[in-house]
């Protein structure tokens, strides 16, 4: 690494430890007063040309301590049809938003947890001697960051005064204001808001106060952003989402079918993994098994392989051969639809078909219950017209 490049890094480096201490991340502890027998956690960098973070070693094989939870709920693509045909229905303003260094503002719920401090900081703090950071806030690394912020998350988007939002119990990522007709779907630091325009301004304006947010303008009809990897772009009556062709590609590269050489699994003379009829084991597992947590990714949004994808993850334990046959026969599949569009859209009939379907539910279930009642209707209504 040249001179100028190692500058950069350590720049980079400064940065980011100047940011968690603007959000209190972290307080210098003497190592002395560390309880007996506490672990003090190594760190990491991980570094990219556009900035560097610092995470904490907080490796599986330490253990839990008694009472942490670790699970954070990522939406389903049950969620997001929701979303998305809730938005198509109503026709109201969509927003994207993504909170900035977001693990940082929960709180660490552990009192004793402490990391070695990272030698860029050590160099700037020469006077301060042997000491360890005692973790405030959540860092990012912690097995327990996750779930700290989705619980801080929670608390800030229920508080929105006047709107009354309530969590839904089926798909826990997606929160429902009855009151303002707003809808929110949450993934870990990303979210989308759906609403009236003057109701979106006030939920993000009290978010703000609590959180540093980037918000992406008003997405109307015509209008394209980006989530998560995908390309959407929002039609009358529905959306057209464009799923990461990069992925796509790397999927079709572990499987032998990318644009260098389309036609590899059939080339005379070239042996795959699956030629040798007396062999009951894949001698690539790891691509296996990497290929196919690629499909299961792709397939949120293509869900016409769904179930393929299915039935290749019951062989990730264990690939064989026949695995690696039905893997190659999807990539085949797959080879000349990377850059396919997926069109989701709704008709006047769809809309009828909620309403009854509200009626009904608000009839079993009664006014108390009316939140659960008419998210299951979203959501049966989306599960429907919204399939690829």
């Amino acid at each position: 690494m040249s001179r100028p490049e190692v500058d950069e890094r350590r720049r980079l480096r400064l940065e980011e430890v100047d940011k968690l201490a603007s959000f209190a991340v972290f307080q210098p502890l003497k190592r002395e007063l560390v309880p007996s027998g506490t672990r003090v956690f190594k760190h990491t960098w991980v570094d990219t040309s556009e900035k560097s973070r610092l995470a904490v070693q907080d490796l599986r094989r330490f253990g839990s301590d008694a009472g942490e939870i670790i699970h954070c709920p990522t939406p389903s693509h049950y969620s997001n049809n929701v979303f998305d045909y809730f938005a198509a229905v109503t026709g109201q303003e969509v927003v994207a938003i993504d909170v900035v260094s977001a693990f940082v503002h929960a709180s660490e719920n552990s009192l004793t947890c402490f990391m070695e401090p990272p030698k860029e900081w050590l160099e700037e703090h020469p006077e301060i001697g042997d000491v360890v950071w005692q973790l405030v806030q959540a860092l990012y690394g912690r097995r327990t960051a996750g779930t700290n912020f989705r619980d801080f998350w929670e608390a800030v988007i229920c508080s929105v005064p006047d709107f009354e939002f309530k969590r839904g119990n089926a798909e826990p990522c997606l929160y429902y204001s009855k009151k303002s007709h707003v809808l929110i779907l949450a993934h870990v630091d990303d979210g989308r808001l759906c609403g009236s325009r003057q109701c979106i301004s006030e939920v993000i304006a009290y978010v703000g106060r609590f959180m540093l947010l980037k918000v992406s303008p008003m997405i109307t009809k015509g209008m394209a952003y980006s989530y998560l990897n995908r390309l959407r772009l929002r039609i009358d009556g529905g959306w057209v989402v464009m799923p990461n062709p990069k992925l796509a590609e790397r999927i079709l590269s572990m499987v032998g079918y990318d644009d260098k050489c389309p036609t590899v699994a059939a080339t005379p003379g070239v042996k795959r993994p699956w030629d040798d009829e007396n062999m009951k084991d894949a001698e690539e597992p790891y691509t296996f098994r990497s290929a196919v947590g690629a499909l299961m990714h792709y397939s949120s949004d293509v869900e016409v392989i769904a179930f393929a994808v299915k039935e290749l993850a019951r062989e990730m334990h264990r690939p064989t051969v026949r695995g690696w046959m039905s893997l190659t026969r999807l990539g085949r599949y797959l080879h000349d639809k990377v850059n396919w569009v997926i069109e989701k859209k709704v008709d006047h009939a769809s809309r009828l078909l909620l309403e009854k379907m509200n009626e009904a539910h608000m009839r079993e279930h009664g006014a108390e219950d009316a939140f659960a009642a008419r998210m299951a209707s979203y959501e049966l209504a989306a599960n429907m017209q919204l399939a690829v």
